[in-house]
């Protein structure tokens, strides 16, 4: 299975918005007005994955100042403007911070999350001023193991390594590093018990594909 990963453009909206929808739990996922917004403030920051002409995935981002995740983490909503970006993009930011990855499921055998998340380090090494590329993932898996602290739950591996949660598992499989649980990241995101992971990647690194 071929795919192109490029610039999301605005005739894209409404397949790129059916692509968030079919990936995130209600309420979680994009809008077309958001998504409109985001491509009008930041168009460089989002790319999709076509497959013969159709969008089949979906990374989207906004600069930043680290400073803004680093003291008191505020929620997803407040870094991101509620997901429209245009209240809090800042467009020198040393910061280039994702809000989401989606990628149909049956495309996920395919590396295109990896190469979406590619996208943005590559964008990010191109952008001057950028040193480091950041975002609130998921642990959809946490529900499960409720019993768990956070952080014990961000210590809970498999025996091949690889991190309890796939959406987590993801990310550090790529070259990010756990900065630390965010507490009501994204409070209406039930199987993460409304919490995100502020994660980090090297700007000047990037994950094998």
């Amino acid at each position: 299975m071929s795919a192109t990963i490029r610039q999301a453009e605005r005739r894209d909206i409404e397949d790129a918005v059916q692509v968030d929808q079919a990936c995130w739990p209600p309420g979680l996922s994009f809008t077309a007005e958001r998504l409109a917004s985001v491509l009008k403030t930041f168009p460089e920051g989002s790319f999709v994955a076509d497959s013969a002409g159709s969008v089949v995935g979906l990374i989207t981002s906004l600069r930043i100042n680290s400073e803004t995740v680093l003291g008191p983490l505020p929620s997803w909503h407040d870094v991101t403007d509620n997901g429209c970006i245009a209240g809090t993009h800042v467009p020198d930011g040393p910061c280039l911070f994702v809000m989401a990855v989606s990628v149909l499921p049956f495309y996920r055998d395919h590396s295109l999350g990896r190469r979406l998340v590619n996208a943005e380090l590559d964008l990010a090494r191109r952008l001057p001023g950028v040193r480091n590329v950041m975002g609130y993932t998921r642990i959809p898996r946490y529900k499960r193991r409720s019993d768990l602290s956070v952080e014990d739950y961000l210590k809970l591996y498999r025996p091949d390594g690889r991190h309890f949660d796939s959406v987590l598992s993801f990310h550090l499989s790529n070259g990010a590093q756990i900065v630390g649980p965010v507490k009501d990241a994204r409070p209406q995101d039930k199987d993460s018990l409304g919490y995100g992971v502020l994660i980090n990647y090297d700007a000047r690194l990037r994950g094998d594909e």
